[in-house]
């Protein structure tokens, strides 16, 4: 069996990004390696930075997971694949600078 991807999530503390991890929890092709959200949240254990919406309970390790701002030098460098739950409004400059970093970027916007 091969190892999972790590993976990097932009918006991780909105609805979206919330939902994003929920599909991904326990799934055995991606590790959640970074949660990244706007520079409010960054610096900041996931568990103070967003409010938990969805039905039940945040997946177990991720509260005290300090939240990274959505910048390509705040990931480490095993990290080539970013799901982004970013808002229209702000995510066609964030993920064009993640993509002309090389990264992947697999976004839920419209832009």
């Amino acid at each position: 069996m091969r190892s999972p991807i790590p993976i990097g999530i932009l918006g991780a503390t909105g609805m979206v990004g919330q939902r994003i991890i929920e599909r991904l929890q326990g799934n055995p092709n991606f590790d959640i390696a970074v949660l990244a959200a706007s520079q409010r949240s960054a610096g900041r254990p996931y568990g103070d930075a967003t409010r938990w919406n969805l039905k039940g309970q945040m997946p177990a390790g991720l509260a005290d997971r300090i939240v990274k701002a959505c910048s390509p030098s705040d990931f480490p460098s095993n990290v080539k694949l970013v799901l982004s739950a970013l808002d229209g409004s702000v995510a066609g400059p964030i993920e064009s600078i993640f993509r002309d970093a090389g990264f992947a970027v697999v976004t839920n916007a419209s832009a």
